[in-house]
């Protein structure tokens, strides 16, 4: 039956805990599938409540990402190692470059939305200038080391 196809959607869902901002359109066509059956056909779907914790979640991912942006620091302690070591993979890799004392993406990654460049202030009055990466960027670097 077409709630039978739905429920094995749902069931092919990832975890809430293993849920990231990529899996919108595996959780958007489980909602349209749902939402496409006859009121009987919902009274069939077990497992509604999947779907619907996997809803939040992934609004509430939305609200968290938006916007954040990481340190490679940050991101490096995610895989389990040190800055220097990330920026070294990923200059060995032809990711990024040095530049006046600022990590670079090569063009060809330079304008997928990786990174942004921020600036700050010394105390001295001096302006430094470096790049922190947005959730894309941080996912990019998660999945080339998890594809190793």
């Amino acid at each position: 039956t077409n709630a039978t196809v739905v429920v094995n959607i749902i069931n092919a869902l990832p975890s809430v805990s293993n849920l990231t901002l990529e899996d919108k359109e595996k959780v958007e066509a489980a909602r349209n599938s749902y939402n496409a059956l006859s009121n009987d056909g919902k009274t069939f779907v077990n497992n509604l409540n999947v779907l619907e914790t996997l809803e939040e979640k992934r609004t509430n991912l939305k609200l968290l990402h938006s916007g954040k942006t990481y340190t490679v620091t940050e991101i490096a302690k995610e895989l389990g190692m040190t800055a220097k070591e990330l920026n070294k993979k990923l200059h060995d890799m032809r990711i990024q470059y040095r530049s006046g004392g600022t990590w670079v993406l090569y063009s060809g990654y330079d304008d997928k939305g990786y990174t942004v460049q921020k600036q700050s202030e010394l105390d001295n009055g001096e302006v430094i200038y470096y790049a922190k990466w947005t959730e894309e960027g941080r996912r990019f670097i998660l999945d080339l080391f998890e594809n190793k």
